[in-house]
């Protein structure tokens, strides 16, 4: 299975999210999938952002279920100046 890659995207074009929506991969959170399953509460009460503050290599299949979005969403976004990859393990 390929690697998805996160492309960096210019500071004007993120999701601007405010704490505590916000779940920053790299520094608080060790990987994407645990980020996720932080969010809380799982009804989304406005946009969620899960930015990704490095350029790491993440091996893991993310998946995002059991949430009520209420209109709002989940965002998964690298941070400006950033190119992290996403690589599941194969069959997974």
């Amino acid at each position: 299975m390929a690697a998805a890659l996160l492309a960096a995207v210019p500071a004007r074009a993120l999701v601007n999210c405010t704490a505590p929506n916000t779940y920053d991969v790299g520094s608080t959170y060790p990987t994407i999938s645990a980020a996720i399953a932080a969010i809380t509460p799982t009804t989304l009460t406005g946009p969620v952002c899960v930015t990704i503050g490095d350029s790491g290599v993440y091996n893991e299949q993310v998946t995002v279920k059991n949430f009520t979005n209420n209109g709002s969403s989940i965002t998964i976004q690298a941070a400006a100046g950033q190119f992290p990859a996403i690589v599941p393990a194969l069959g997974g």
